[in-house]
């Protein structure tokens, strides 16, 4: 059946097998195809009905990939169930899903796929991202340190489609041949001309709310994170500022400390030794609190809107500075 059920988060290995199935597809009909791409959370039911059911005017292929399949229900899940039973040749569809469980998928869509059709993508363990950081430089005749590799874990989210696009603009950075330190990491992430999660922990640590409000919007609109990945970058550069707390404390020097924690140059260790007095150690610690129950928030399936969480994190960050550890108080969210 030219049909795919495709679950799970990890979207590279869920683009590539995309990817090659459709090219094997348009190799064995040798025919001129289009592709179509439907968000069905996003108002584009009608379309994608209309694209599923009706054949090409000039005879091509049509090539359908479907996201948020799990939002197929009423009549959209009753003519994709009939549609299944009997798909067209001409046409090739993916239903995508980030869900894992097949009981998220309208049943009768989901009874329609055989186990051959159903594929799910799970996340990768952490020692299967390290493999793929390093195979990726090592094809590229390059290098990159351990703390390399953990800083560009931190802020990167957990697929493959965001770290090769992240991986193959700091190799271009650097360039063939070289090795990548976590010094030449910091520095792409702060001299790249986009938004990131270290330009904003700057904003942050500047007290600059509305700066800092910009900078998200721009770093979820651009794609290059979602709410869980930045928060996580976040969480990361708070617990250096943390770790930079403790040492201060048992009498080591800042720049000591900064050694230690792997912060080179000027502009890095003023942002963290200006960080140390904006948050002192149990606001530091506040904010890490207010940043973990986020992230079990953001993972718990409650439905937010995305810039009003992003909005409210940075304000609770910026001008609470961790004074209120919930992000909505008025939510129990576990540990």
């Amino acid at each position: 059946m030219p049909a795919y059920l495709l679950l799970g988060p990890e979207h590279g290995k869920k683009k590539e097998f995309i990817e090659k199935k459709s090219a094997s597809f348009v190799k064995q009909a040798g025919l001129p195809f289009q592709t179509y791409r439907f968000y069905i959370g996003q108002d584009e039911t009608e379309n994608y009905l209309g694209t599923l059911l009706n054949p090409s005017l000039f005879g091509d292929l049509q090539i359908l990939t479907v996201a948020d399949a799990e939002q197929l229900k009423g009549k959209a899940a009753k003519e994709t169930a009939r549609y299944l039973k009997n798909p067209s040749e001409t046409n090739l569809l993916f239903l995508c899903s980030d869900e894992t469980s097949l009981s998220k998928i309208d049943k009768s869509v989901a009874a329609a796929f055989g186990k051959e059709e159903t594929v799910v993508f799970w996340e990768l363990f952490e020692s299967d991202k390290r493999s793929w950081i390093l195979s990726f430089f090592l094809a590229r005749k390059m290098k990159i340190t351990p703390d390399a590799v953990s800083g560009l874990l931190e802020t990167v989210a957990n697929d493959t489609e965001e770290l090769r696009s992240v991986c193959s603009r700091l190799a271009d950075f650097k360039g063939s041949g070289s090795e990548i330190t976590v010094e030449d990491w910091e520095k792409f992430i702060y001299h790249s001309k986009e938004e990131n999660v270290f330009t904003l922990f700057e904003k942050i640590a500047e007290q600059r709310f509305d700066s800092a409000v910009e900078a998200t919007r721009k770093i979820l609109q651009s794609g290059q994170a979602n709410p869980i990945s930045l928060t996580a970058g976040l969480a990361w550069q708070f617990r250096r500022l943390l770790k930079i707390h403790l040492l201060t404390e048992e009498g080591e020097s800042i720049d000591s400390a900064c050694d230690r924690e792997n912060i080179r140059g000027k502009r890095n260790r003023k942002l963290y030794t200006d960080a140390l007095k904006v948050f002192p150690r149990k606001e530091t610690e506040n904010c890490l609190i207010l940043l973990n129950r986020t992230d079990s928030l953001l993972k718990s399936g409650a439905l937010f809107s995305g810039d009003i969480l992003a909005d409210m994190l940075i304000y609770r960050l910026t001008i609470g500075k961790g004074s209120v550890t919930d992000l909505f108080p008025s939510c129990e969210v576990p540990d």
